[in-house]
């Protein structure tokens, strides 16, 4: 799969996590620009569930949503080297926690 290929499948699991868009002009200058309010948000200082979907109502493994946080904002990269490939992304999913077998973040 191509590299922007990557970019794009980053920026449509930002949104799933978030239930924002890309862009959204209807929020201030720190939240505009959704990679930048993720990065802050879970690079900075590891609150995830401050950027998940407030419809999800909770019903997340922390550990699986920062996972998946982390790798969404990989696949945005500016320099397209740093992306990961497609195949190295279908795997983790096998390794992640399920909501099964862990606790919720309340």
């Amino acid at each position: 799969m191509l590299k922007c290929d990557v970019y794009s499948f980053g920026f449509v699991l930002l949104e799933h996590l978030t239930g924002r868009r890309a862009i959204d002009n209807t929020k201030c200058h720190e939240e505009k620009i959704l990679v930048n309010w993720v990065r802050l948000h879970v690079l900075d200082n590891g609150k995830v569930f401050r950027i998940m979907d407030t419809k999800l109502e909770g019903q997340y493994c922390k550990i699986s949503a920062y996972v998946a946080a982390n790798i969404a904002l990989r696949c945005v990269n500016h320099e397209p080297k740093y992306r990961p490939p497609m195949t190295d992304i279908l795997e983790i999913p096998e390794n992640l926690p399920s909501n099964k077998n862990h606790h919720h973040h309340r």
